[in-house]
């Protein structure tokens, strides 16, 4: 079994410079030594987790762009080749469906942005007045059904991650 130890040691001398005693300590430090090991190995850990999360994100966020992409192309179709025959209420259907393919690109950009928050923090500058309504808007059948309501007025413009920011 090893014990590892820390020493310290200094000599103490006389008037002229000549060497009269060593005055030493030892400590015993393999508490210490694992420790450092379990926090290394710890740390290995999530950085493997943490690369693993970013892939996710990745792949998860390319796949579900795939889905509203074709929503999107199909929507423009329809308005095509339709055009003059929609009525209002189908007109603002597609308009709907056009809103909310947008936001939920915005939602799968902020997945893939969230999990690199910490590695690649892009600083801009941010009108808290359009966050809010940009998550008000994501959030409006929830607030319906619930019979929410959210005033909010005059909110600052600041410096930070727009992805936090929705977050919050």
């Amino acid at each position: 079994n090893i014990i590892s130890f820390s020493i310290n040691g200094r000599i103490t001398t006389n008037e002229n410079g000549e060497p009269l005693y060593i005055e030493g300590s030892m400590r015993n430090v393999n508490d210490r030594i694992q420790s450092q090991k379990e926090t290394m190995k710890k740390n290995r850990l999530l950085e493997f987790q943490n690369t693993e999360l970013e892939q996710f994100a990745y792949v998860a966020s390319h796949d579900l762009q795939e889905p509203l992409i074709t929503i999107i192309h199909c929507v423009q179709i329809l308005q095509e080749e339709l055009g003059e025959k929609l009525n209002d209420d189908l007109k603002q259907y597609l308009e709907f469906v056009n809103s909310s393919t947008s936001r939920m690109q915005m939602l799968v950009k902020g997945l893939l942005d969230y999990s690199r928050i910490g590695k690649e923090r892009i600083n801009a500058t941010i009108d808290c007045n359009e966050i809010v309504g940009e998550v008000l808007a994501d959030m409006k059948a929830s607030l319906k059904e619930s019979n929410a309501v959210v005033e909010y007025e005059n909110l600052p413009i600041i410096e930070g991650s727009s992805t936090e920011m929705r977050q919050l």
